[in-house]
Order: structure tokens, then sequence, then C-alpha cells
């Protein structure tokens, strides 16, 4: 078992980057003979091949997350436990990390990755436990439950128990969830509930998850205003989005509306051709608010 549970965690301040790193495989169980055979490549992995033979209580944070990263992936774990350690860092040597830890992870060994990060939790991970003040909140498959988390993050505080009780109160999901489509969704705004549904159709308007490349798609959002709502400058947008959040495809539809006609339940279709690469893509609607300089 390895562990980067923070940084300086197993390490000598008054030692050197050298030392440290028989010190800590040391730690962690491993044989001296083996980790001095490996010396040269846990500091080329860290790339401080000229701060090695310093006291580490001159590296700055960055510099004590690269050191022990690298003796933590070198010592062969069959368990690697990763708790935030990468936060810090250049991004270069964190993408660099997160090769290694996906090679970790491809030989057979088995990765405990604690992180608020829900983009590299996306990219890591297979099964995602949620946890709360000690408390689970809910346990399964990685992108239903990171979808949760991220509307939990955007909920104000007296709606957050909507969001984290895992069995709420039945009215209150009917009125979240009421024509909206029955695979994992999220909702999160000021105004939650305008959107009615909001799902991927093919040419003949049949709902469908697996699309085709070069295959006619069409999106359509159904959406009703409340009252409370102002017309003027209002936009219903779409975006594909990749697991990582980023926008891969993105559409918005200015609709002017009268306010007599506004309380009336709405459709907006979207129509594209297909090119997008083979993977697996997040649909995300919304209804904003843009001035004419947006």
């Amino acid at each position: 078992i390895a562990a980067l549970l923070e940084l300086g965690a197993g390490f000598n301040p008054e030692f050197t980057g050298r030392d440290n790193i028989l010190l800590n495989a040391a730690i962690l169980g491993y044989p001296r003979e083996k980790i001095e055979n490996k010396i040269d490549k846990v500091i080329e992995f860290s790339e401080l091949e000229d701060f090695i033979d310093q006291p580490i209580k001159t590296y700055s944070s960055g510099m004590y997350a690269r050191l022990a990263f690298s003796v933590a992936i070198h010592v062969e774990p069959e368990i690697l436990i990763v708790d935030e350690a990468l936060a810090v860092g250049d991004a270069r040597f964190v993408a660099k990390c997160m090769r290694r830890i996906n090679e970790i992870r491809d030989s057979g060994a088995t990765i405990i990755f604690v992180s608020h990060d829900i983009s590299s939790i996306r990219t890591l991970c297979d099964r995602v436990l949620w946890l709360d003040k000690g408390k689970m909140i809910d346990i399964g498959e990685v992108f239903p439950i990171t979808s949760k988390y991220m509307e939990y993050m955007f909920k104000e505080d007296e709606d957050i128990e909507t969001v984290a009780n895992p069995n709420p109160p039945q009215d209150v999901m009917e009125k979240v969830e009421k024509g909206l489509d029955d695979r994992p969704s999220s909702h999160w705004g000021s105004n939650i509930g305008i959107i009615k549904y909001a799902a991927i159709q093919d040419s003949t308007g049949t709902k469908t998850d697996l699309v085709s490349w070069g295959q006619d798609v069409r999106v359509k959002v159904r959406y009703q205003l409340t009252e409370s709502i102002s017309t003027q400058d209002l936009v219903i947008a779409f975006s594909i989005k990749d697991l990582k959040g980023n926008d891969i495809l993105v559409a918005t539809h200015r609709n002017e509306l009268k306010d007599d006609t506004k309380l009336q339940e709405r459709s907006i279709e979207f129509s594209f051709r297909n090119y997008l690469a083979p993977g697996r893509y997040l649909l995300v609607a919304t209804v904003e608010k843009r001035n004419n300089t947006d």
C-alpha cells in the first residue's frame, strides 16, 4: 500500500530529498536495495535533479508533492491512496501524474482517489463514494453521483437537503422530476423546474441514447416560465459536454415572448449532424438571461 495523504507525510524536513526518498520508501515497507536501484528513476520523474541534495525544508509545496508522488508510484503499490495530493503543482506535472496513475490502474492495482475535482474523478474512477461530514450520501456509478454532487454544490442552503438526502420526500422528487427524462440528471439554478423535458432525438423524433456518426440529430427542450420571470433577453440554450465538463457543441435561441403568453408550456428544437468523436457525452439544457451584448 502506498499513500499520499498530505504534503510532507513520512518526510524529515532536515534530510535531503535523496535521503527522504530512502526514508519514505522504508516507511512504505519497500526494501532498501530495491529503492536504491530505482532512485535515479524516482528523481528523474520528480524533475528535482537540481535540488535533490538540499534539505527538503527548503522545498515549496509543489516540490514536496513531486517527490512524494514519485516515491509512491515507484514502490509498485497494489493499493495506491491519493488524497488531494495533486492539488498543488503545475498543470504539466499533474497531467504527467494522471497518466502514471492510469498506468498503475491498468496494471491491475487498486486506486482510492480522494478529491473534490469532478473532472479528475470522472477521468480516473470506475466507482464513487460521496461522503459528507463522515457520512455516506451515495455510492455507485461515477456519472450520476458526480452530477448530484455538482447539483448539491450549486444549491441554496435551504434546498441542500433535497439533493443530499438519498431518500427525499416523495412530493419533493415529484416536483423536481415531473415530466423529466428518467435517466440520470441534475438540476441547478435560481428557478429549478422551468425545464420540463430535455432529450436527444433522432430524425423521427424518437428519444435516443445512441447516435451514429453522421446521423441527423435533434435536441428538444420543453419549458414553462413562471410569473416572476421577465421575458426580456431570455435565451434557451443547450450544450453537449464531454465527461470532463468541456463544451463540445453549444447553441442558443433567443425567444421573443409576450408577457400574456409566457406562462404557456413551450418547446424549442435544435438540429445538427453528429460529427462527434466516439464516446460518452452529457446534454445540458438551460434557460438564461443574457443582454444583447453577450
